[in-house]
């Protein structure tokens, strides 16, 4: 072999088309990054983007009781038997929390009502445990905090959310 030259090419040169999964890949890409852009811009669920503000197929939460299950989800979503959205829907006269004169919002029947304050301190002291920030987006999406929350609403003040 002494008078004949290998070459060798470190590239290679033959094209190889795409697969089915690289181009369901792709499309779920480009599908999930057109669906943020319309979620970012969007005039509705902004007390969802509150919580999740990323889109993603991923389910968000699921529980096997279905009371739990609907009462976080409504908690989530903003849509919920609480006097701020009650309001929005003529249900309410102000919108107000009858204790503490502001409106009662989610995130303030969570974080800041004096009418919950047991609930408050055990969520508080949760996320202290996990060292995350106590705020709505941290306890709706913890689910020791989820189960909590649940658990206060269903089972100790009987309330339907």
């Amino acid at each position: 072999l002494s008078g004949v030259q290998h070459f060798f090419n470190p590239q290679v040169d033959i094209e190889i088309s795409k697969t089915v999964d690289d181009i369901k890949q792709l499309i779920d890409i480009h599908t999930i990054n057109k669906w943020q852009l319309m979620f970012n811009q969007s005039i509705t669920g902004a007390e969802y983007r509150k919580i999740n503000p990323t889109i993603t197929k991923k389910i968000k939460y699921t529980c096997a009781n279905r009371q739990q299950e609907t009462c976080i989800t409504r908690l989530r979503l903003g849509k919920c038997c609480l006097n701020k959205y009650l309001h929005q829907i003529n249900r309410h006269l102000d919108g107000l929390c009858d204790k503490c004169r502001v409106p009662k919002t989610i995130e303030h029947t969570l974080t800041s009502c004096e009418t919950n304050k047991d609930l408050i301190e055990t969520l508080k002291k949760f996320c202290m445990e996990m060292k995350m920030i106590f705020e709505l987006k941290t306890i709706l999406n913890l689910n020791k905090c989820i189960d909590c929350i649940a658990d206060y609403f269903i089972h100790t003040i009987k309330r339907r959310i």
